[in-house]
Order: structure tokens, then sequence, then C-alpha cells
């Protein structure tokens, strides 16, 4: 069985312990990440990648678009990149920057997945399952994340939409909160 995983987020944390571990699982991986030096520096065999800024609605809407699922029985796509900008009670948050965490943490993971949804479907041969990386805040409130929060939930909603409509014997999705990790975000949480 010819397998792939396509990871966002794939340079650190998360993204690369998911990458890592369907590595020696026996998928092939592609990676996606915004920074083109932490992407090229990687030590992790990959089959391809792309430089994607997820905050960005142009880099969103070009994200994935070449992906040719047809050499693969089985595709896996791990939306994982996010961010907890602005840190801030809600009446000191910056709107570009509570946009750009938006489109990042709530808005990319589902039009990625749309794209990835579209290339299963192009791909007769190809079954797929989408994993959006979530978290407990999508669904209780935590003083000073407005916008991690609000995006969260955005993305745990689009998902259990996407489960309503998507052809479940082609393509599958779910949701993964994996509570509290010891990554870069978490030193972020601790520092501020």
């Amino acid at each position: 069985m010819q397998k792939l995983a396509v990871v966002t987020g794939i340079t650190s944390g998360i993204g690369l312990a998911m990458a890592q571990a369907l590595s020696t699982a026996g998928f092939a991986v592609y990676g996606v990440a915004r920074n083109a030096e932490k992407l090229a520096a990687l030590d992790l065999p990959m089959i391809g990648s792309e430089v994607c800024d997820l905050a960005r609605e142009d880099d969103v809407a070009r994200c994935l678009t070449g992906l040719d699922l047809s050499p693969w029985s089985m595709a896996v796509l791990v939306n994982n990149a996010g961010s907890l900008d602005p840190i801030g009670r809600f009446d000191h948050i910056d709107l570009a920057t509570t946009n750009a965490t938006m489109m990042l943490n709530g808005l990319a993971p589902i039009f990625i997945s749309k794209t990835f949804y579209n290339a299963v479907l192009a791909a007769p041969s190809c079954t797929g399952r989408i994993v959006q990386i979530t978290s407990g805040a999508a669904h209780r409130a935590i003083a000073g994340w407005t916008s991690y929060c609000m995006s969260k939930a955005a993305m745990w909603m689009g998902t259990q939409v996407m489960a309503e409509e998507m052809d479940t014997t082609r393509c599958q999705v779910m949701a993964l909160s994996p509570g509290v990790v010891a990554t870069p975000m978490q030193a972020q949480i601790r520092a501020e």
C-alpha cells in the first residue's frame, strides 16, 4: 500500500512529531511550512514540500493545488499549523494580527482540506483521511486567548460541517485535541 502524509506546520512541535511518526509507519511525507530555511533544514525524508504562509489568503488559495494523489492508495492530511498570537485581553488585541490568526487557525484548515478532498476524489484508487489539530480552547474560554479560542472554535465547527457533507467512503475527517504538549507554543504560553 502506497501511503502519503501531508503535514502543515511540519518544522516544529506537533507537526514535526507527527511527520516523524508517520514516516516511521511507512508513509511518504510531504511538508508545508511558512519558513523555507527551516523546511530545507529538516532532518526528515520528504518526497516534496512547499512554502506557504497559511496566515495569508493568497498562500492558502495556492497551497496543495498541484497535489496529485493518483499514485497513492491512501493519503492523510494533518492540518497542524497554528498560532496563539495575539495574546492579550480582547479590548487590547490588534485586528490585523487577529485576522491572520483567524486565517491560519480557522479558515486555512478548511480550505486546505477542500483542496485535499478534491484531490482524493480525483484519484479513484486513493482514500483520504483529514486530521485537524484542534484544542480544548475551541470549547472553553481562556482569558487572554481571544484570537486563539475563536479561531479554533471556527475550525472545529467547520470540521463538523465537513464531516456531514463529505463522501465518507472516500475520505473521513476528525478533529484531534492533543492536550498540553511540550512544544514551542507551550514555551510561548509560559513566557506570556
